[in-house]
């Protein structure tokens, strides 16, 4: 059974949460098995002691305030023997060469060589031994380039394991790409920590949940799961205490970033509900599956036909429904997922060009151009803006932007769309159109495709970036004593 307690001197006010380490409480979470103790760390870190309940052995990840480490490790009478890295960032690794000193024998593990004082370079799937605790290393690229996660569990145990994310997951985030792709990151989340056990206690690298959950509720302004746990965290922000853990199962409900699979998360559920309930896809990760299906099959529900339409580019198993009823008058439809949206397409996360342009030209373009576009996602306006920056003088794009902004702020939906509207004003079902291809400086249409995704992926990011090391600055909160927090 899970016990928590806190510890530290009580701050005098809230604003000072990420101002001074000091004033940051301290969190004890105690298992039968293992206990971890959360250590603030310089402006908004964490370091985490795990301790065996077993053998009274103890592991620190991410020492950075190796003098802290020392003091609590003598508070508990451990014996602490193993560092666990999870990168080489200063504000992560950059107090393993002091503590190695301070505590002889230390084995510092991580997945980098310019991690300091490393003794043990790891890999995914590498595991070992803290006491009679397993670590399993998961490695997780993007931040960084040998960025490791560690899966603490203990053998035969029904408690809660334990995954120590550093800066690739975050309570309601992820980290930033420094050193990695979205593929990467995508992988890392999903394929990698999002298949751990859904109790798995998260604890991450950093106090970055309010502004997370700030940015997931403007993502996802009516979803109530986002705007408890936003009023929870502010809750605990206020009286000095962690927001740390939380679970892989919570982070899937408020974390837009485990959510980039939405489409398909609900089917578990929903088939507890209905046993007999038919699932159909062509991806194997879709949830529930029970009809893994082709291109151009076709299916039948009463008196609607179903063509499945395998265009594989956002993800590698994406397929879109064509639908029509027999003998009816009315418009065919379309269910295009995160293929083709209203004035847009979806990211090429696990395809290419090539294929998103056989997707939008030969598969979709080539339907009736009356059937109805039912998408994945609620995008048009900015689409739109997208789209009008592509072609300022197209007077379609002009007034469908104001329709749909007039719909967006009654909060009505702007789906559907049909076919034929798609091809005078979505730039990707335009890319040979002289004026789309003069605003990429590209006539090959897939070269236009290509290029129009990248315009739209940096669309209205600022075009003065902030250098490397200013990143890492603000990244590492050496900002924070400067800038207010609201």
């Amino acid at each position: 059974m899970q016990n928590t307690r806190h510890a530290g001197a009580t701050r005098p006010g809230a604003g000072f949460l990420h101002a001074n380490s000091d004033l940051r409480k301290s969190k004890i979470v105690t298992q039968t098995n293992m206990k971890v103790e959360l250590l603030p760390a310089l402006t908004d870190n964490y370091m985490y002691l795990i301790i065996d309940e077993e053998t009274k052995e103890a592991a620190i990840v991410d020492p950075v305030q190796p003098q802290k480490v020392v003091e609590v490790v003598r508070k508990h009478g451990v014996k602490l023997t193993t560092v666990l890295t999870t990168h080489h960032h200063w504000d992560h690794a950059g107090g393993n060469e002091k503590l190695v000193k301070m505590e002889s024998g230390l084995r510092v593990y991580g997945g980098d060589n310019r991690v300091g004082a490393l003794t043990q370079k790891v890999s995914h799937s590498t595991s070992f031994q803290v006491g009679s605790l397993h670590v399993k290393c998961l490695y997780t690229p993007c931040h960084t380039s040998g960025h490791i996660c560690y899966y603490v569990t203990k053998p035969n145990s029904s408690e809660p394991p334990a995954v120590f994310t550093g800066d690739t997951l975050f309570v309601a985030g992820c980290g930033k790409f420094f050193e990695g792709t979205p593929e990467e990151m995508y992988k890392a989340l999903i394929e990698i920590l999002g298949r751990l056990d859904p109790e798995t206690r998260v604890y991450c690298g950093h106090e970055y949940t309010i502004n997370n959950l700030k940015f997931a509720r403007h993502v996802e302004p009516n979803n109530a799961a986002i705007q408890q746990k936003l009023a929870w965290a502010k809750a605990k922000y206020d009286s000095g205490e962690p927001t740390i853990p939380s679970t892989i199962a919570e982070e899937f409900t408020y974390n837009p970033f485990m959510r980039v699979r939405d489409h398909a998360r609900g089917n578990e559920e929903l088939a507890k509900v209905y046993p007999e309930l038919q699932v159909y896809g062509a991806d194997e990760r879709i949830g529930a599956l029970t009809h893994k299906v082709t291109h151009n099959e076709e299916l039948k529900f009463g008196d609607i036909n179903v063509r499945c339409l395998f265009t594989p580019c956002h993800t590698s198993g994406h397929v879109c429904y064509f639908m029509w009823e027999e003998n009816s008058p009315d418009a065919p439809a379309v269910f295009s997922g995160d293929t083709l949206f209203i004035g847009g397409c979806g990211k090429f996360f696990e395809g290419t060009a090539e294929q998103m342009y056989r997707n939008l030209t030969e598969i979709l373009g080539a339907l009736p151009k009356d059937t109805k576009v039912f998408c994945g996602h609620e995008y048009t306006v900015r689409n739109l803006k997208f789209a009008l920056k592509v072609e300022p003088e197209n007077e379609i794009v002009k007034k469908k932007l104001a329709w749909a902004k007039l719909r967006d702020d009654e909060d009505l939906p702007t789906v559907p769309s049909t076919l034929q509207e798609e091809f005078h004003y979505n730039p990707f079902l335009r890319v040979s159109e002289e004026s789309v291809q003069k605003f990429t400086g590209k006539t090959d249409p897939v070269d236009v495709l290509r290029a129009l995704r990248t315009e739209k992926d940096n669309f209205k990011k600022p075009k003065e970036r902030l250098t490397p090391q200013a990143m890492l600055a603000f990244e590492w909160g050496l900002f924070s004593p400067f800038m207010e927090k609201k």
